[in-house]
């Protein structure tokens, strides 16, 4: 009798266990943001083109990008220049920054296939309803220059995120209309960050889960009829309790919509 019910705790616990960590959710596809791409083969933060393709075929449509600048002022898809490059790529090209020719001629360490700006341009060719969400970890306003210059038929399917209010005519400016504040390098209270977005016309707002439970500020947003975006949630169930303290939508590495566009 002891083991069985030994049995059925142990069994009780896996199941709950497979319920937190669902891989996939009812949302709409518009609410799920494939974080750096999405995962591929465990693997996160790989901005690569095999995460691309196959979180694409799981129904993601929305996918943040992480892009850097290379050491002759070009962007690629790349977290960082330091743990990103020495945990994903050959130890032969751990040089730190590189120009963009290096950089796309590294080898990486599980085969995957890095991007650069004209890489990311024939993708989107290939998938028309795909729309990128940039994090550009050097001088955004110089990269979204870039992307405006040289991709600018696709300008209308980027949604780029500002770091900071004084960003967002400029990037307006650029031509593009789908704006994301992101909140995680800012420390403006919420009070300026309320009035900012009640004035600018914003695609939505993202930020780390505890600033958007805090002081209930997701709910607060929600109810100014703002999108609140949050990251990065890796939990259907947490998901589903966020969307009711006024979370719209998530970064995620891989939990996906649940029915495909």
């Amino acid at each position: 009798m002891a083991f069985n019910k030994l049995q059925f705790i142990f069994g009780m616990s896996a199941l709950l266990l497979v319920l937190s960590c669902s891989k996939s959710i009812d949302l709409p596809v518009e609410c799920l943001v494939a974080h750096a791409g999405g995962a591929y083969n465990g693997q996160k933060y790989t901005n690569s083109l095999e995460a691309l393709n196959l979180n694409y075929s799981k129904g993601y449509r929305l996918f943040e990008l992480d892009m850097s600048m290379t050491s002759d002022n070009d962007l690629v898809l790349l977290h960082d220049w330091g743990k990103s490059l020495k945990l994903y790529f050959d130890s032969s090209v751990l040089t730190g920054r590189m120009t963009r020719a290096e950089f796309m001629a590294a080898r990486t360490r599980s085969g995957w296939r890095q991007l650069d700006l004209d890489g990311l341009e024939h993708w989107m060719e290939q998938y028309p309803d795909a729309l990128i969400v940039t994090d550009i970890k050097d001088d955004n306003i110089k990269g979204l220059t870039m992307i405006s210059e040289r991709l600018p038929g696709l300008t209308n399917r980027f949604l780029p995120q500002i770091y900071s209010p004084e960003e967002y005519e400029a990037v307006r400016t650029l031509g593009f209309e789908h704006i994301i504040f992101t909140l995680y390098r800012c420390s403006l209270p919420n009070r300026d960050i309320l009035a900012f977005a009640e004035k600018a016309p914003l695609y939505g707002l993202t930020m780390p889960v505890p600033r958007a439970l805090k002081q209930d500020f997701a709910q607060v947003l929600s109810h100014q009829g703002q999108r609140v975006f949050v990251h990065t949630v890796n939990s259907a169930e947490k998901m589903r309790s966020l969307e009711k303290k006024g979370v719209f939508g998530f970064y995620t590495d891989h939990v996906a919509p649940a029915s495909q566009p």
